[in-house]
């Protein structure tokens, strides 16, 4: 069966988090934060971080997962977003992405490291949140070691 991942994009407060739970539930799997900054560990205040009420049982991962004192960048999360996708991707036909960092989203979707040889196609679904408005598309997600 083809693997997919689900994205869901927006800024903060729209009601990403929740979806993404219900989502998640849904199809028995798992989310992957897709936010620059619920990632650290010292960064609670102004993040909008789900509290494990919100999370509901469900696993969420890059979130407090590094610290402040590391260097970490648009490409690192990408080759541990890949690698955690494979592990996901072992056990579930759906992961959700949830967040709203463009960079991040676009890194794992599209690549920054494109001299690379392609080791698998992925769909992703993207659900973009717009205050008042909420629009649909699909495109295909080329993951690249």
């Amino acid at each position: 069966m083809q693997k997919h991942l689900l994205i869901i994009c927006g800024s903060t407060a729209v009601g990403k988090t929740a979806l993404s739970v219900q989502l998640a539930k849904h199809y028995s799997t798992e989310v992957i934060s897709a936010d620059s900054r619920q990632l650290y560990k010292e960064m609670s205040i102004g993040t909008a971080k789900p509290t494990v009420q919100e999370m509901e049982g469900v696993p969420h991962h890059f979130i407090d997962c590094i610290s402040i004192q590391q260097n970490y960048t648009a490409g690192d999360y990408e080759k541990e977003v890949i690698k955690k996708l494979d592990e996901l991707f072992a056990q579930h036909d759906i992961v959700v992405m949830c967040g709203g960092t463009g960079l991040y989203i676009d890194a794992v979707c599209k690549g920054f490291y494109l001299l690379n040889f392609i080791r698998c196609k992925r769909n992703a679904i993207f659900i973009v949140f717009k205050p008042g408005n909420l629009s649909f598309g699909v495109v295909t997600c080329v993951l690249l070691n």
